[in-house]
This record gives structure tokens, C-alpha cells and sequence, in this order.
């Protein structure tokens, strides 16, 4: 997942929407890390039905 939130980054997306990801908050929070590892500097945006 780390290296899809970067090559979206590369592709010139504005941000990485999570839409009703709670069932994965641990594996999202892990590629999270790593990623800002990479370089990355998009904002996430966290959607819920709540």
C-alpha cells in the first residue's frame, strides 16, 4: 500500500481518500509509515459513515 500512496503522489494526485477504511486502520497506519518514509506529503482524507 506504501507504494501506491506514493505513485499516486507521482501521478500529481491532490490527496489519498480512505473511504470507510476502519476494518484496516492497523495495515493503513504500517503503509502510512512507510511511506512518509519515501517522501510522502499528501494529506489523507479519512471517510466514514459516521
Amino acid at each position: 500500500m506504501a507504494s501506491v500512496m506514493i505513485c499516486l503522489q507521482n501521478m500529481g494526485c491532490c490527496n489519498i481518500n480512505l473511504v470507510t477504511p476502519t476494518h484496516v486502520v492497523p495495515q493503513i497506519l504500517k503503509a502510512l509509515d512507510m511511506a512518509a518514509g519515501l517522501g510522502l506529503r499528501l494529506p489523507l482524507v479519512y471517510n466514514s459513515r459516521l
